[in-house]
């Protein structure tokens, strides 16, 4: 595990993926967000490390950060197949579990709060669902006091240190979803562009700072010219 302090009340954590088979599409090591807000301590996407010192050494740490701010504990996901270690969470500190579907497997198993799109979670955090067809839906989370926003699958890190889009394959579960992919995807994430951001955060790869907005406007440009689609970014 990896622990890195962004600014205060905002921290990154990296831990192995236990379920990771060699994959080349994504990488074995995943990240995970601690984030305080008047209203509650925010982790997103969590994954604990496995038994033995670090899980202890992060539990310790964690119980302390809730003692010290008085607030209950959320877990967000970006989507349902982040589930990650969210129960652990719900049972040590009863955490509710907000994800932008509650159908099929996974998530659904424990989520207690639906994330509509365009809506506040709660006092600073906002989140945007994408639009991915059910029951597959995804969504970003921006923490507007803290100047960043956190993506799932649809977007990560590449090799030099910015983004990419996430390979085709990982859409291809309907004609609706391949469509999305395509023609859709592109307006939905642009919306982040109308965010003041410093950091965008990403489940696959190295966190994206200082000028994220010309980041992602490059990716997505790139994106429409591979999927030969012909409007301009807005």
């Amino acid at each position: 595990m990896a622990v890195e302090k962004v600014r205060e009340g905002l921290w990154r954590w990296t831990a192995p993926h236990p379920e990771w088979n060699g994959a080349t599409d994504w990488g074995e090591v995943v990240g995970s967000l601690y984030c305080e807000t008047p209203e509650a301590i925010v982790v997103i996407d969590p994954l604990v490390p496995g038994a033995g010192g670090e899980a202890e050494r992060f539990w310790r740490a964690f119980d302390r950060d809730v003692e010290r701010c008085g607030v209950p504990v959320a877990v967000l996901l970006t989507c349902r197949w982040h589930t990650r270690s969210a129960q652990a969470f719900r049972e040590r500190h009863g955490a509710r579990l907000y994800a932008p579907t509650t159908t099929d497997h996974g998530a659904s198993e424990g989520v207690t709060d639906l994330v509509v799109d365009g809506a506040a979670v709660m006092p600073g955090v906002h989140a945007l669902v994408t639009g991915s067809p059910a029951p597959n839906e995804e969504c970003v989370y921006v923490l507007s006091e803290y100047r960043a926003a956190v993506v799932g699958d649809i977007l990560l890190g590449d090799a030099d240190g910015g983004l990419r889009v996430a390979d085709p394959g990982w859409y291809a579960n309907s004609d609706a979803e391949r469509a999305w992919y395509r023609n859709d995807m592109t307006h939905s994430l642009e919306r982040l562009l109308a965010f003041d951001l410093e950091h965008l955060f990403v489940a696959h790869g190295a966190p994206i700072a200082g000028d994220p907005a010309q980041a992602l406007r490059s990716t997505l440009v790139r994106h429409r010219a591979r999927a030969g689609t012909d409007t301009e970014l807005r």
